[in-house]
């Protein structure tokens, strides 16, 4: 039997040590926690195409932290994958906690097989992990949103308001991205 959700290339930057949220697990253990999470009363429907799953947040590390003072904060020029143009990324020194909420990005095979961006043959694939360090979700990067609304290299195609963007660059104001010093000890 085919497995209703695969794993998306882009997803595998998201592991232990980079500055992503990430599972800490298998792949494979991580494909099988959402195959057998997935049913109407934990997904969210987002644009076409998109949906959140919604997953039990054990095992699962953010890459978000709120800023202080007393971060260190480093600013670098980045490029999430190749073909697309560099931004500059600001992140802090710190090590990544335990998630308290985890929201499992899936694109359908349909919108991923529209630029080509398809891994598999599943009708599902995942995305992105995104684990938050509160018990609810924060807002897109504006930068993010930015690169979707324009319809930009890496971009999926995406419609926002005007308060979704400023909501977006009030929250980023004040947290950024992890650059992991020392990993959170984990218990096993």
């Amino acid at each position: 039997m085919k497995q209703l959700i695969g794993l998306n290339n882009f997803v595998r930057r998201q592991v232990e040590g980079s500055r992503f949220s990430y599972f800490y697990g298998s792949w494979q253990r991580l494909l099988n926690l959402c195959n057998d999470t997935i049913n109407e009363t934990n997904t969210i429907k987002g644009q076409d195409g998109v949906v959140l799953l919604k997953v039990d947040p054990k095992d699962f590390y953010t890459g978000l932290v709120q800023v202080s003072e007393l971060d260190n904060i480093v600013a670098k020029l980045i490029k999430r994958q190749e073909n697309e143009a560099p931004f500059i990324n600001v992140t802090v020194l710190s090590a990544q906690q335990p998630a308290k909420f985890v929201e499992i990005v899936l694109y359908s095979y349909d919108r991923l097989r529209l630029n080509n961006e398809q891994s598999t043959e599943c009708d599902w694939e995942i995305i992105c992990i995104n684990a938050y360090p509160t018990s609810e979700a924060s807002p897109m990067t504006p930068l993010t949103m930015a690169r979707n609304y324009l319809d930009l290299e890496g971009g999926t195609k995406s419609v926002y308001t005007a308060e979704e963007f400023a909501k977006s660059i009030v929250y980023w104001s004040t947290h950024a991205m992890v650059d992991p010093v020392e990993p959170f000890e984990k218990k096993v």
